[in-house]
């Protein structure tokens, strides 16, 4: 018998995507989005964000929209808030932490 592969909700989880609009992909990104979240049966809330001009880094602005935005509909909705990430970002955090300041705390990720 083939292994089944599957995800079993053990409480009621919604979904958070904060489109940015700042790539050529990002609406294919959220239609891909909507689409798992549909299959899956999980309700999904979009974010559209726009960068205001003063506002700094855009990776330290992006953070604060997107976990912004989680606490507040944990908040809402008396919910926990669980973020996930890829390989690629905690990497990205580390080598950034490295070359603006080395130190230990570089290493946290």
């Amino acid at each position: 018998m083939p292994a089944r592969r599957g995800l079993a909700l053990v409480a009621d989880t919604r979904a958070l995507h904060v489109n940015y609009g700042l790539r050529d992909d990002a609406d294919a990104d959220e239609g891909a989005c909507r689409a798992l979240c549909a299959r899956l049966g999980v309700p999904l809330e979009v974010e559209r964000a726009v960068k205001p001009e003063d506002a700094g880094n855009l990776q330290s602005w992006a953070r604060d929209v997107r976990y912004g935005r989680g606490a507040q509909l944990a908040i809402e909705q008396d919910a926990l808030l669980a973020a996930g990430h890829t390989a690629t970002d905690q990497a990205e955090t580390v080598l950034y932490r490295l070359a603006s300041s080395p130190s230990r705390r570089a290493l946290w990720g």
